[in-house]
C-alpha cells in the first residue's frame, strides 16, 4: 500500500506514518475497508469456483452414466446374440422331436 497524505499538518510534516490518533484512526479506517473489499472479491471468486465445480461434477456425472448406459446396452445385446445362438442350434433337435 501507498503511503498517503495525512488528515493533519503534525503527521504531514513528521517523517513517521501516523503519530496522532485521528490520523491512525483514519488510516485503520481505510485499511479497514481495503480489507473488506478483499474480503468481498474473495467470496464472489470462491462462489465462482464452487459454480463451475458443481457445474463440472454434473457433466461428469452425465458422462459416466452415459458410458454405464452404453455399458449396459452392448452387454445386453451380447446376451440377445449369445440366446439367438442357441435358439437357432436347438431349434433343428426341437422339430426332430416334434416330428
Amino acid at each position: 500500500m501507498n503511503r498517503k497524505s495525512s488528515c493533519c499538518a503534525i503527521c504531514e510534516n513528521s517523517n513517521r506514518a501516523s503519530i496522532c490518533a485521528a490520523c491512525v484512526n483514519n488510516r485503520l479506517n481505510e485499511y479497514s475497508t481495503f480489507l473488506k473489499t478483499l474480503k468481498n472479491r474473495r467470496n464472489l471468486l470462491y462462489s465462482r469456483l464452487s459454480e463451475v465445480l458443481v457445474a463440472k461434477g454434473k457433466a461428469d456425472d452425465q458422462l459416466n452414466w452415459r458410458v454405464h448406459q452404453k455399458e449396459k446396452l452392448a452387454s445386453l445385446r451380447e446376451k440377445l446374440h449369445r440366446n439367438k445362438e442357441q435358439l437357432i442350434q436347438g431349434w433343428p433337435s426341437f422339430i426332430c422331436l416334434n416330428a
